[in-house]
């Protein structure tokens, strides 16, 4: 960038230069938080200057978090996980100490194929699809007992044991005449198995 200034008159004009940019945004901002809160984002804005190093610092003195539709959120603060489930749109937080951790409540799908031993130990290949939905409201809970990890600390475990015990009561023609029976004892197994504060709306198909 290179300015020229020019005095047109003929008197002798003393001028203060601030030459720099405006509206400098702390580094968290996010362009859809900008769009769709600019006040609130104003409102919190907040600037320092070190004058002995010539350093700014550009900061939030509350940090803002958006959770998006289809979503939960879970505070956690130096370790504490607050007793309840945030819903969907835009918040405050304390900087740098607490964290929003976003938890998918929307229909989730695992497919997959394993493969269990019937009782006249023949092996059966299966592939499976299972849907399940989080309660809502328990996304905290699930966080702090759990964690984010909770498919394959949970859902995995269980429903492979239910795979081996119940396939495990059928021989290998009678499983391919009693497909539907064995689908309903393994959707109902695995219902009752999963902990319902957690997990709901879940299906089973093979």
């Amino acid at each position: 960038k290179s300015t020229q200034i020019k005095n047109l008159g003929d008197a002798q004009v003393e001028l203060s230069i601030l030459d720099g940019a405006q509206n400098i945004m702390p580094a968290c901002t996010t362009s859809q938080l900008q769009n769709s809160n600019s006040c609130l984002l104003d409102a919190y804005k907040k600037t320092d200057l070190d004058e002995s190093g010539n350093l700014a610092l550009f900061a939030l003195s509350s940090s803002v978090y958006y959770i998006e539709p289809g979503y939960r959120g879970v505070l956690n603060t130096l370790g504490h996980v607050t007793q309840h489930s945030y819903v969907n749109g835009v918040g405050l937080k304390w900087p740098f100490i607490s964290d929003m951790q976003k938890m998918d409540v929307r229909t989730q799908t695992i497919s997959a194929r394993t493969s269990s031993y019937t009782s006249d130990v023949q092996t059966a290949d299966i592939e499976y699809i299972v849907t399940y939905s989080l309660t809502q409201d328990n996304v905290y809970s699930l966080y702090e007992t759990v964690g984010m990890d909770y498919r394959n600390k949970k859902i995995i475990p269980i429903l492979n044991d239910v795979l081996k015990d119940v396939i495990g009561k059928w021989q290998a023609q009678d499983l391919v005449a009693n497909r539907d029976k064995a689908r309903i004892e393994i959707l109902k197994n695995l219902t009752e198995r999963l902990d319902s504060r957690y997990f709901t709306d879940i299906t089973f198909q093979f």
